[in-house]
């Protein structure tokens, strides 16, 4: 399921009409992971328990990419969340640099991913927890802000808000 949310600039009635003009892009300025399942879908910890992780928790990071277009650069998130379960969520992380997208309507793949290090080899063993490809697309021109402030990614437990900035 994908929602598109606007925030409330006028109420209707109690003000002036807004004009928003037209947008030539948008980028991902940050993400808010709301909701995610306590165990993998076999109903196994994500992580082996160890002398660092009893409790077997998610470390958490995001990557982004554009489906249809090798021109725009992978945006994979430099660090990790450790040890993220449902009881530690909501969880915010703002983009230094937000994520440019190609263009309005670009299709793109968002991937939630519990980071591994093996230690027997200098390459990341990661697990990729959640994929969803979405579109962002103006709404209607007739509603009063047709370009909503978040994305909502909901699909098999997990709940991910994309907050988004509108480039004029």
């Amino acid at each position: 399921m994908f929602a598109a949310c606007q925030k409330d600039y006028n109420d209707p009635g109690t003000g002036p009409s807004q004009f928003y003009g037209a947008r030539s892009g948008v980028s991902i300025r940050a993400i808010l992971l709301a909701q995610m399942p306590a165990t993998d879908p076999s109903g196994n910890s994500w992580d082996v328990a160890d002398s660092t992780d009893s409790a077997g928790r998610a470390d958490v990071f995001y990557r982004f990419s554009d489906i249809d277009s090798t021109d725009y650069p992978v945006f994979a998130q430099s660090f990790h969340f450790e040890n993220v379960n449902p009881d530690s969520l909501p969880l915010p992380y703002f983009l230094t640099t937000p994520y440019k997208l190609r263009a309005i309507g670009s299709n793109v793949q968002f991937d939630i991913y519990d980071y591994e290090k093996s230690l027997s080899s200098p390459a990341d063993d990661s697990t990729l927890m959640k994929s969803f490809n979405f579109s962002v697309v103006a709404g209607d021109s007739l509603i009063e802000n047709p370009y909503p402030d978040s994305l909502v990614l909901a699909e098999d437990g997990y709940v991910v808000l994309l907050y988004l900035n509108w480039l004029k």
